[in-house]
């Protein structure tokens, strides 16, 4: 990704790179890599990597953990959120509720099956199990969600709240600024 003595620089400004690492240590660097690495044999990398691109998840890891951008909103969203609304988030992090709620079904499709047979139906402490593990099948997964939703939509909010109201700020500030300019340019005249 750094090609040039700009790239470097801008890998320095963004936190990419340690700030001691200069241009001569970089193409030495980047030249001892190139004379170990065979480019003909690259065939059972993909592609993309021969060209260094790098996928969004990735680079928002990179950013979440690099000393310069590691702040709680760069911690939470990284470079940029991989989310475009609502849905797409909610839909990748309901997943392991999914799951487990699936797991409990068929818990719960063994224990109908084991209250049938006459053996385990005459065991009152089977039962007591089957009995709480319906209860907890019925309102585990319905307070899970409740719980995470309600955790994750709200942590969303806070932070889309603290951010449109940083942008509105901004905004105020360069209004007053392009205010006052227009009062000086009149009051010159």
């Amino acid at each position: 990704m750094v090609q040039r003595n700009s790239d470097l620089a801008i890998a320095h400004k963004e936190g990419l790179l340690r700030e001691d690492v200069t241009w001569q240590q970089w193409v030495g660097m980047t030249s001892a890599i190139r004379q170990t690495v065979d480019v003909m044999g690259l065939g059972a990398i993909n592609p993309r990597f021969q060209y260094r691109e790098l996928r969004l998840a990735r680079i928002n890891w990179i950013y979440r953990f690099c000393s310069k951008t590691r702040t709680l909103t760069t911690l939470v969203r990284g470079y940029k959120t991989e989310y475009n609304d609502y849905r797409s988030f909610l839909q990748r992090n309901i997943a392991p509720i999914t799951i487990a709620t699936v797991y409990v079904v068929l818990v719960l499709s063994a224990l109908q099956v084991g209250l049938a047979t006459e053996r385990l139906n005459r065991s009152e402490r089977f039962q007591r199990i089957a009995y709480n593990l319906a209860i907890l099948a019925i309102l585990g997964p319905l307070g899970a969600l409740v719980f995470l939703v309600n955790v994750i939509l709200g942590f969303a909010f806070v932070q889309n709240l603290l951010y449109t109201l940083k942008l509105r700020r901004a905004k105020e500030e360069a209004s007053k600024y392009e205010w006052s300019h227009e009062v000086l340019r009149e009051f010159k005249h």
